[in-house]
This record gives structure tokens, sequence and C-alpha cells, in this order.
């Protein structure tokens, strides 16, 4: 390995891995945190209106991070697997060593992935959503039919989320194969 990838390879590699992190830590904070406080039967349940403005609120803030994290993470991931050298046959590697190449690149594959995933199936979900808040802001505080609203943003939060878990497999599975391949060094 040449000095540049001696220095490179693990810049790039520890990026990745707490990029990957990042990741998904952020997106496991919908299901695990922010639904069951939207939708908690022990503390006050949130209103419709409520609901749906936290995790609009919630949606642009995790869009503004990933919209630059996952790139970065994904070039990172991409740069260890191409800088990384092989694994010399006389160390009788393992099996991670010696296919080192693939788990990075699907490390990096997996994470990118999370943007046209999220460009073709939940994007047309966050419009309706986003038009339905905007409908509420426009009738200035006033929810007329509330029963009206509660039957049609629920279901299309609960929709979200379903393809919202998606990603989160995603990034599972890249910080499983970011981390596989880092401790088998």
């Amino acid at each position: 390995m040449d000095r540049t990838a001696q220095i490179v390879v693990p810049i790039t590699r520890g990026l990745g891995l707490a990029g990957v992190g990042l990741i998904l830590g952020f997106q496991a904070s919908y299901p695990l945190v922010l639904y069951p406080a939207m939708f908690s039967i022990k503390s006050p349940v949130l209103s419709a209106r409520a609901r749906l403005h936290l995790w609009s609120k919630s949606f642009d803030a995790g869009k503004a991070s990933m919209l630059t994290l996952i790139p970065l993470t994904s070039a990172s991931l991409a740069i260890s697997a191409f800088l990384a050298p092989p694994t010399h046959a006389f160390l009788n590697p393992g099996f991670v060593a010696r296919h080192r190449l693939g788990f990075l690149v699907t490390a990096a594959a997996l994470t990118f992935v999370n943007l046209p995933y999220t460009a073709f199936f939940i994007l047309p979900r966050v419009a309706r959503l986003k038009k339905v808040e905007k409908m509420i802001a426009k009738e200035d505080g006033e929810v007329h039919g509330s029963a009206e609203l509660e039957v049609d943003t629920d279901p299309l939060l609960m929709e979200w989320l379903a393809l919202h878990a998606v990603r989160v497999v995603l990034a599972f599975g890249a910080l499983v194969a970011t981390v596989t391949e880092a401790v088998s060094v």
C-alpha cells in the first residue's frame, strides 16, 4: 500500500463508520422516539394538527442533515473500498478480510440507496402531508372538520413511517457491513 492510501483509508473508513452511525441514529429516532411521543396513550395525545406539525418540523430537520450526510458517507466508504489494500494470502485472511472491497461497497451502496428510495417512494407522501399542513395553516389556526383531518393525516403519517422503516433497515445493513469490516482490520 502506498503512503497516501495508508493515510487516507483509516480516515475515510472512520468517517464512513461515523456517518453510517449518525444516519442510523437520526433515522431510527423517528420510530423509536418521535412516533411513540406523538401517539402515546399514557400522556395527553396530540391533536392531528399538532402531530402533523411536529412530524413536518422533524422531517425538515432530518432532510437538511441527510442531504449532506448521506453523499459524504457514501463517498467516504467508496473511497475506502477502492483504496484499501488486498489482504495477502500468506496471512491466512478471514472471510471479511478476503472480501473487504465487497463489504465497503455494499455499505456505500446501502447508504446511498436512501436518496433515490426517498425521492421515488417517500417524497410523494411528504408532498401530500405538506399540502394538508399548508391548508391547515391557511385556516389561521381554525381546524374545520378535525375528525376528517384526523382520518386524512394519521394514515398518511403511518404510511410514511412504514416506508421510512425501509430506510432504517438500509442504514442498519450499512452499519453492520461497516462495523464488520472495521473490526476485521
